[in-house]
């Protein structure tokens, strides 16, 4: 089952499926100091947005280790990608800005039984 799409790629259980996602919205707000008087404020333009996804690979099942690595080559590839809910919720264009790994669980080979990976994606002005 698709729990969402950034692109091509699908974010589903046998591959990487998100236990967290957190979006965070800023509104730019610049102050403006006056002579005796309160500090007053002036919008300086639209919202920006950023989405965090966690979760982990276990890396024997389906996915295996190389969801990192398919990010990694996503996110070189500095193109936005349309973000799509599996509700079929258009988020429109997101950027891949951060791909965070952590390995544990190590086997005698040197590669990891678990990988927790986070992604850090930004909203798209056009």
């Amino acid at each position: 089952m698709t729990m969402m799409t950034w692109g091509d790629y699908t974010f589903e259980v046998n591959r990487f499926a998100y236990q967290t996602l957190s979006r965070s919205t800023e509104f730019p707000w610049a102050k403006q100091d006056r002579l005796q008087n309160v500090s007053a404020y002036q919008a300086t333009g639209k919202a920006s947005e950023t989405m965090s996804l966690q979760g982990i690979v276990l890396t024997a099942y389906k996915g295996g280790a190389v969801q990192p690595d398919i990010f990694r080559r996503l996110g070189g590839d500095m193109k936005p990608q349309v973000m799509t809910l599996g509700t079929g919720e258009n988020l429109g264009w997101w950027c891949l800005k951060n791909v965070r790994e952590e390995q544990s669980h190590i086997m005698k080979d040197g590669a990891p039984r678990k990988q927790t990976l986070s992604l850090e994606l930004v909203k798209y002005g056009q």
